[in-house]
């Protein structure tokens, strides 16, 4: 799923232990799954873990080439 998927169906504990995990804050993973914040390719990885494989690394990466991207 996308970041943005993965945001609008998930509880706030469960975004800030998401970005806790992954070595980033809550604000930054708001950025990157609402507004196409950048993301690194190891942030991307340590996401797609924390989220138990929820966020695909590709979902992540090119989230803005999926279909129906904003």
């Amino acid at each position: 799923m996308t970041p943005r998927d993965f945001w609008n169906t998930s509880d706030e504990e469960t975004l800030k232990r998401v970005a806790s995990e992954a070595g980033t804050t809550f604000d930054n993973l708001k950025q990157i799954a609402l507004y196409s914040g950048a993301c690194s390719s190891r942030l991307a990885k340590r996401l797609s873990e924390a989220s138990g494989g929820a966020m695909g690394l590709e979902e992540i990466l090119f989230r803005n080439e999926q279909p129906g991207a904003a």
